[in-house]
């Protein structure tokens, strides 16, 4: 799909970008740092609505996200939308090859009613498709992914004992 497409498919995504614009919240993008990546996911860890279900509050968990954010060629991206200082959206993603892989979002509840996580995924994956990218929302069905996704593909489970492993097991054992 083109990003003009995808625009005119999601209108009241496009105005609710519009909207935040007025308001003075702007779109940043950057390599995602070790200091912006672990801000991310304070904040996520933070979210009441994930409730004891929080992934994000598992210390070891987000130490890897870091690690994997700033592993990659290229490093994660954070994009996010912001009004001074204030966070207002982030949205954290793997370019793999000519795929932007879209792994975490995060909106700031303060602003819920201008729907930040949804407009930034919306407007990062226009941007994306401009450059030529295909996108990827990985896993979750959630419903705002789910309004953008064009497909969806199933996901595949490998098994294999320890043993099996051989000297990866460290590896997997720490995962």
């Amino acid at each position: 799909m083109s990003a003009p497409q995808f625009a005119s498919s999601h209108p009241n995504l496009a105005r609710q970008v519009r909207r935040l614009k007025r308001l003075g919240v702007a779109l940043n993008a950057e390599t995602a740092t070790q200091p912006t990546v672990e801000q991310l996911y304070q904040l996520k860890a933070g979210t009441e609505s994930l409730g004891a279900e929080n992934l994000f509050g598992d210390k070891l968990r987000r130490e890897f996200l870091l690690a994997a954010a700033q592993s990659g060629d290229p490093p994660a991206e954070l994009h996010r939308f912001s009004r001074g200082e204030e966070w207002i959206a982030a949205l954290l993603s793997f370019r793999d090859g000519t795929v932007q892989r879209f792994y975490t979002t995060w909106f700031n509840p303060a602003w819920r009613r201008y729907s930040p996580g949804s407009a930034l995924l919306y407007e990062v994956t226009r941007l994306s498709l401009a450059e030529g990218l295909e996108c990827d929302y990985m896993t979750g069905e959630q419903p705002f992914k789910l309004r953008l996704a064009t497909g969806v593909k199933p996901l595949y489970q490998l098994a294999m004992s320890a043993e099996a492993a051989g000297p990866q097991r460290e590896l997997l054992a720490a995962a």
